[in-house]
């Protein structure tokens, strides 16, 4: 950017926030200037969730669909067992069946054929470092999709609590530089309001598309130490007007 559109920028802002304070003003902001402040914080990572979709099909018996699926989840069960995953690292939901419906490239429609028995799956796995090793095993299920790998810690709430106190920090010092530009004097905060959005911070911790999945596990980058964690404010200060300063 260059120094003449900073300078109009400067100044265009110091026209306004003036505008804002100047009596019989009586729009919102009077007195008041409004920043955004933005902290990331890295946490260590404690372990990993690993979300599967199990689905069994059949052409002609919906109870056999239900059957196999059931075979493969308790196989699933045992089988992460000496990786340290216990029975309440264990999550599922109840099982689905139903028709099957598959695309058909030729009709260029959806068609249902046969039965699916279906559910989800969420593992939780401690010791990370065999993350690797345990999706191998996961891909040796024909009936296993694994959607995506989330990663968590155990100390989430003293890293964000740290995040908040740096993006509040942040936004103090985005309110002073505006301020100094535009010739005014910051006064105290006069609301915080945390910001943070909840989906964004468990989408910082894994990979939700499926191609994304494939191409890190094909790298073996499943190695991260650390993950994210984000914290936004909103923080409006007041502006002491030049004849009082």
């Amino acid at each position: 950017m260059s120094t003449m559109v900073v300078a109009v920028l400067c100044f265009m802002f110091g026209y306004w926030v003036r505008l804002c304070y100047e009596p019989g003003y009586s729009g919102w902001g009077k007195n008041e200037l409004q920043v955004t402040g933005n902290a990331l914080v890295e946490a260590p990572i404690h372990y990993a969730w690993i979300n599967l979709t199990v689905a069994m099909g059949n052409e002609t018996n919906p109870a056999v669909a239900k059957i196999q699926s059931d075979h493969d989840v308790r196989s699933i069960t045992s089988a992460v067992q000496p990786f340290g995953v216990l029975p309440a690292d264990i999550d599922g939901s109840k099982v689905f069946v139903g028709r099957k419906s598959e695309w058909n490239n030729e009709v260029q429609e959806y068609q249902e054929h046969g039965y699916e028995a279906r559910r989800t799956l969420k593992i939780r796995l401690r010791e990370v470092r065999r993350l690797d090793d345990l999706l191998t095993l996961l891909s040796t299920y024909t009936s296993v999709t694994t959607e995506s790998v989330e990663f968590g810690t155990d100390e989430r709430d003293k890293c964000f609590a740290k995040a908040l106190s740096e993006a509040v920090n942040d936004a103090k010092k985005q309110a002073q530089t505006l301020t100094t530009a535009a010739g005014l004097t910051l006064g105290r905060a006069v609301s915080i309001t945390d910001m943070t959005d909840v989906q964004f911070v468990a989408s910082q911790m894994g990979s939700s598309r499926q191609e994304d999945f494939d191409e890190a596990h094909k790298k073996s980058s499943f190695t991260r130490e650390t993950v994210a964690i984000p914290a936004k404010v909103q923080v409006t200060y007041a502006l002491i007007p030049t004849e009082t300063r």
